[in-house]
């Protein structure tokens, strides 16, 4: 008879509760499409190849290092970039349990072992309370700094969950094949506005000043509060043909991944599904962030000109 496995005593707790019935959660953290959109660490992202949901039955994933701390670690460990990852299944209870073991074979000089991790899934009406239990590993520093990484992936599931139930900002994360200063000066200069954005915009983009867009339905009118080449931040002060935006905020934070590569992080504060300009307004930047990275890349972008609309 197999002896399911159960957390030892010296495991560690962590509780959070999300605004989402319990099946969201459980299809998040048990579909190949739920578990790509935040399960990882910062800095990492993961790619699903195989998911057999029952006891003994195997998720299998890579994980691939994005941020350059990330990078750095991965890489002063002895560990390639892009890593498979192993975990097996030891309970599956719908909407209630789950229970996997992990494989840690990436500690230099230790024999690989296995870890076991317990998610207690409790629903509450519209709300969800996820209970995870942490096994340690080999020693307090492995362990804290382990746990500190599965706890930020609870964070990432709050982001998931935010923008399943259309409570979540409109974000872009996009991989730039170009310097930081390329992509800073793209964002952050007048000329560089004008070349993926619109065609009209002038003002200063200096902290404390405001920048002006024209647009073919109306103009836009951004406060500028933070300008510093990993992050540059404004507030929207009005927009006349999108009333929504006023008081809204958008924010551009760059991550040099290496000299000729950069992580462009961007959101819209404030632009989420229930605003009815969402649809036409997250398609408008979901084309921009292609404008954008092709003039950091390449010197021409695709801006929009007033009048004439998408180039």
């Amino acid at each position: 008879m197999t002896t399911t496995p159960t957390p030892s005593q010296n495991a560690g707790r962590y509780e959070r509760t999300y605004d989402a019935p319990a099946e969201l959660i459980w299809e998040l953290w048990t579909t190949a499409a739920g578990l790509e959109e935040w399960f990882a660490p910062a800095g990492f992202e993961s790619r699903v190849s195989e998911l057999d949901l029952r006891p003994g039955g195997q998720l299998r994933y890579t994980m691939t290092a994005t941020g350059p701390e990330q990078v750095e670690f991965m890489r002063s460990t002895g560990n390639p970039l892009t890593a498979p990852v192993r975990k097996t299944f030891t309970e599956v209870a719908p909407l209630s349990r789950l229970a996997y073991s992990s494989l840690i074979d990436f500690v230099p000089g230790r024999e690989p072992y296995e870890h076991l991790t317990t998610i207690d899934i409790e629903s509450a009406g519209d709300r969800t309370k996820v209970v995870m239990t942490l096994d340690a590993l080999h020693d307090e520093t492995w362990t804290q700094q382990h746990r500190a990484h599965r706890v930020e992936e609870l964070d990432h599931l709050e982001v998931a969950v935010r923008r399943r139930t259309g409570q979540a900002d409109y974000d872009a994360d996009v991989t730039i094949n170009a310097p930081i200063g390329a992509v800073f000066a793209a964002v952050a200069s007048v000329k560089g506005l004008n070349g993926w954005w619109t065609t009209d915009a002038g003002g200063s983009p200096e902290p404390g000043a405001e920048l002006r867009f024209t647009f073919s339905d109306g103009v836009a009118v951004m406060r500028v509060e933070n300008r510093t080449p990993g992050l540059v931040r404004w507030t929207c002060l009005g927009h006349s043909g999108e009333p929504e935006w006023a008081r809204t905020t958008l924010t551009f934070e760059l991550t040099e991944v290496d000299q000729a590569v950069t992580r462009l992080q961007f959101t819209h504060g404030g632009l989420r599904p229930r605003l009815d300009c969402y649809d036409h307004c997250s398609a408008g930047w979901n084309y921009l962030m292609g404008s954008l990275a092709a003039y950091a890349e390449t010197g021409t972008g695709r801006p929009v000109s007033p009048g004439k609309g998408i180039r």
